[in-house]
């Protein structure tokens, strides 16, 4: 289950804060590094585009498209092999994954200039999840076992873990709770076509603190 998760959460970074990464023209300043951080953190996490459309050259159509895409991407993340979501919980889980990311908890810093670009501290607050995750679904299903054993069928017990996971992974995102939170360094640098842009790198550190492993 957490192999499941991990999946889920690392598909969207995949499809969405890297596929939004648009360069942003030479002459940032620290203030500008800033918010371009920012811009793409709100973009990927929140679905807020305002900033990144007026810092980058992306579209809105085009922001919306990646951020609608990685979202789709986090609801396969949760397919059992050989069993798709039933189609009542489909729109459930697209919204969950949308509800989990903007629960991402951050706070952008001041940028300091290094070499060519800057160097920008993110404070993140981890998002305690997946302590509890593995515990709680399980002390579900042991908790429905009569019902489990009076399934007549494999489709039945997928579309119960389904609705399991569903359960327990809303109520965590309703209540989110969080640690205390670390400093993640995120470095803007001039690329080889003279935009400035954001180490990949750094945002996968950005999406381990805000959403840690125990495995």
């Amino acid at each position: 289950m957490r192999k499941t998760f991990k999946a889920m959460v690392m598909a969207v970074l995949l499809v969405g804060c890297t596929a939004l990464l648009a360069g942003c023209s030479r002459g940032m300043t620290a203030q500008g590094a800033t918010a371009y951080v920012k811009s793409v953190l709100d973009a990927s996490y929140k679905g807020e585009f305002d900033q990144y459309l007026k810092i980058t050259d992306s579209t809105k159509e085009e922001a919306e498209t990646m951020y609608e895409d990685g979202m789709n991407t986090v609801v396969e993340s949760f397919k059992i092999e050989g069993y798709d979501i039933p189609e009542e919980l489909v729109d459930k889980y697209y919204e969950l994954s949308v509800e989990l990311y903007k629960s991402a908890k951050y706070e952008v810093g001041e940028a300091k200039k290094y070499d060519d670009g800057y160097i920008v501290e993110v404070s993140v607050s981890p998002f305690t999840l997946m302590e509890t995750f593995e515990d709680d679904f399980y002390a579900k299903v042991m908790a429905d076992m009569d019902t489990l054993n009076n399934m007549e069928t494999e489709e039945e017990y997928a579309s119960y873990i389904y609705q399991a996971m569903y359960d327990v992974l809303k109520e965590k995102v309703d209540s989110p709770e969080y640690k205390d939170a670390v400093t993640v360094k995120v470095e803007v640098f001039l690329d080889t076509d003279e935009k400035y842009n954001i180490s990949e790198d750094d945002l996968y550190d950005v999406e381990e603190a805000l959403f840690p492993y125990s495995y």
